[in-house]
């Protein structure tokens, strides 16, 4: 067995995917691990969840995405792309080969994984592992029962019950109309009075709002669950406890990042979002050698700025750094080719 390649790649989402065809195109030697299949957070999310992203802004690696409808893709029409790309570039990746250990040696780095516990020696690794590694939990009384939901996955469960979401951002008020339009009778619970325009989807709160003023959807400003029971939950108030009958409680409130490789590498995580330290201009981090790119970069993000769109140039930046060489656009098809950043599609506060 092959074990010493130039550069390590971890995760296989779309800039991980983008980053290894990079390495492929530059003639750089490398190995790409990841933990479960290609494309596995956007595997998690519920069945025909559409991207809030145009499709011409989440294409990687010179490949257009093409749909039927021109309108934003679902995550099925999404994977079916990335594998379209794998299967374009011949992308050679250890699938369900989980990476263990990140040691530094000299003159290299030691990989160890699930599978080869002996370890694969390369000259520099690019962590792109995502920042949606597991979902937010709550310890509170109750929130470990089988009708408490971290994941959404599968609205048709919901089909006439009594449904509690929590949460008041994308995730929430996407899951709380989904649930409502499949015939579950639906109470959201938000620890503000407001959803917070200038990072929640415009046309989700218009929907949302609507139904709350037309009290097809029972909206609970101010509240934070305080328990959870077999058939009822318990909300704490400004004044006083509420009491509502349920039979599913769906917690929509985030996700966190897995950064265990990073502080066992001895990259530095800054801030309470825990962000990788590293050269801007390089993505490269204080530890020589190890590069981040993706949506990792921004840790555990508070406030979400960083997503596939805003992701494409921390490929062009490595490459670079690595090969010497100016690295195209990645996705530079005419339809994709304009720059683009978050800003420009924020509405203003």
């Amino acid at each position: 067995m092959k074990n010493k390649f130039e550069v390590a790649v971890i995760g296989a989402g779309p800039i991980g995917l983008e980053m290894a065809v990079a390495l492929k195109e530059n003639d750089l030697s490398y190995i790409h691990f990841e933990a479960r299949q290609v494309g596995n957070t956007i595997c998690q999310w519920p069945e025909d969840t559409h991207f809030y992203s145009a499709p011409e802004r989440v294409s990687i690696a010179e490949i257009p995405v093409q749909n039927s409808t021109q309108l934003p893709l679902t995550k099925e029409s999404y994977l079916a792309y990335l594998r379209q790309v794998v299967e374009i570039y011949d992308l050679e990746i250890h699938t369900y080969e989980k990476v263990l250990e990140i040691e530094k040696q000299k003159g290299c780095f030691l990989i160890k994984t699930n599978k080869y516990r002996s370890g694969y020696e390369v000259e520099k690794i690019i962590l792109a592992t995502g920042d949606m590694s597991y979902p937010n939990k709550v310890s509170i009384p109750g929130s470990d029962q089988e009708h408490v939901h971290f994941e959404f996955q599968n609205v048709h469960q919901y089909f006439r019950k009594k449904v509690l979401v929590v949460g008041g951002r994308n995730s929430a008020l996407e899951a709380a109309l989904r649930c409502y339009r499949i015939g579950a009778q639906v109470s959201l619970s938000y620890r503000n009075s407001v959803f917070e325009k200038s990072i929640t989807k415009p046309f989700l709160i218009a929907e949302i709002e609507m139904l709350i003023k037309k009290k097809m959807i029972e909206f609970l400003p101010h509240t934070e669950l305080k328990e959870i029971g077999e058939k009822h939950a318990v909300l704490k108030t400004k004044s006083r406890d509420k009491k509502i009958n349920i039979d599913f409680v769906l917690f929509r409130i985030g996700y966190v990042a897995d950064l265990s490789l990073f502080e066992k590498a001895g990259v530095k995580l800054k801030g309470k979002d825990q962000k990788p330290s590293l050269n801007p201009d390089t993505m490269e981090t204080n530890v020589p050698g190890i590069f981040v790119a993706g949506t990792i970069v921004g840790g555990n993000q508070s406030t979400y700025d960083l997503f596939i769109d805003t992701c494409h140039n921390h490929v062009e930046k490595i490459i670079q750094h690595l090969s010497g060489n100016q690295s195209p656009k990645t996705g530079s098809v005419p339809s994709r080719n304009y720059s683009f950043q978050l800003r420009d599609i924020q509405p203003k506060p």
